[in-house]
């Protein structure tokens, strides 16, 4: 019964924006927002990967290494807010047991 419920569905939205659309020239005229482009390039030269001739496989390996260990830094920065909140939570109940 659950498979059916979500196989079988009456609407849907679709948020894409086609040419045609009203107000489609007002939002591609707009400026995107602030550092958009920066994590656009960033995105772009994280996620491609390039087969050039010219590197060495030690290169390739530590190039990998490099993009590991930044990509962990940014998920440990992102995930500190939780930490800290999940540790304060904690504290607060401690007292109480």
């Amino acid at each position: 019964m659950l498979m059916s419920i979500f196989h079988y569905r009456r609407w849907s939205v679709n948020l894409n924006l086609r040419e045609n659309d009203v107000g489609y020239t007002t939002l591609h005229k707009k400026s995107p927002p602030v550092d958009m482009t920066l994590v656009q390039s960033v995105e772009r030269d994280t996620y491609s990967i390039k087969d050039d001739t010219g590197i060495t496989a030690a290169e390739n390996k530590q190039a990998m290494a490099i993009r590991s260990r930044k990509q962990s830094k940014a998920m440990s920065i992102a995930m500190s807010p939780g930490k800290q909140i999940a540790s304060k939570f904690i504290c607060y109940l401690t007292p109480f047991v």
